[in-house]
């Protein structure tokens, strides 16, 4: 499933331009890239991205089925828990994120500001 992650960049780059929101495409496809690999590595399939233009915003959802509930975590640069940057790099490049569980599902959401009319 590892081609789920290009897959998923591919996706939002398409669809943020048609929308004309070039300016997130930059931090969301960062974004977007670490949450979907999250889904392959400690989820199961299948994985879902949904994106919803709201009121000033963007929110972007990946849903999976495992159920659990991501959290930062220490980073760690070596040995077997090798990680913890993913959630941290996410925290830093969106205005909101957080995790839901809907029947047995994961959904981890960011949500991005919009602001209309910039050139």
């Amino acid at each position: 499933m590892p081609e789920a992650v290009p897959w998923a960049r591919h996706a939002l780059v398409r669809c943020l331009r048609a929308w004309g929101l070039t300016e997130l495409i930059s931090p969301l496809e960062l974004v977007v890239g670490e949450l979907v690999t999250n889904a392959v590595c400690h989820g199961r399939g299948p994985i879902t991205l949904a994106l919803e233009v709201l009121p000033g915003r963007l929110r972007v959802e990946v849903h999976d089925r495992g159920g659990g509930t991501p959290a930062i975590r220490p980073a760690h640069t070596a040995g077997p828990q090798l990680g913890g940057w993913g959630l941290r790099l996410v925290d830093n490049l969106v205005d909101a994120w957080g995790s839901d569980v809907r029947s047995g599902r994961t959904v981890v959401w960011v949500e991005q500001g919009i602001v209309r009319g910039r050139s």
